[in-house]
């Protein structure tokens, strides 16, 4: 039987310890960048998307704009993490929140980004409306789908 030094333990314990810090600070450091081009988007008149964010009112709530730690703590409480670290607004016309956002993979973030599609707030999954929306017709008797139609 082999035995093992006592110590070769504690080396493996303070190694695992180390790499753990060494994630948490790029996880860290990565979610700082990301608040960091959220206050651009949201704040800067010379940022190239502050069309599409600040110039549209959405804000970041006072919350995470005055507290980074906060919004580090309440990212990887509510899903951060390598695969989903593509931050989501639930309604596009609402600001970046707590009960606003969610973490999800960029390929969904993608794929569910479309003003005709939206989140379910109870379950945060991805609803396509137009794939549950059926053919209607309109006053006018023109046939429309929902969302798309400006016929209403």
């Amino acid at each position: 039987m082999t035995v093992i030094p006592i110590n070769f333990y504690i080396d493996i314990k303070k190694l695992l310890a180390t790499i753990a810090k060494q994630e948490e600070k790029l996880q860290e450091k990565s979610l700082l960048k990301k608040l960091s081009g959220m206050r651009r988007r949201c704040y800067n008149p010379n940022s190239i998307s502050y069309k599409y964010y600040g110039a549209k009112g959405i804000e970041i709530c006072e919350e995470w704009l005055n507290n980074s730690n906060k919004f580090i703590f309440w990212s990887i409480e509510n899903g951060y993490s390598q695969i989903n670290n593509t931050l989501h607004r639930i309604n596009s016309d609402k600001g970046y929140t707590p009960t606003n956002c969610l973490y999800t993979t960029q390929k969904l973030h993608q794929k569910y980004h479309a003003a005709s599609n939206h989140i379910n707030i109870y379950t945060r999954q991805p609803i396509i409306l137009q794939k549950y929306t059926p053919e209607i017709t309109s006053p006018d008797d023109k046939k429309c789908k929902y969302p798309n139609s400006k016929t209403f």
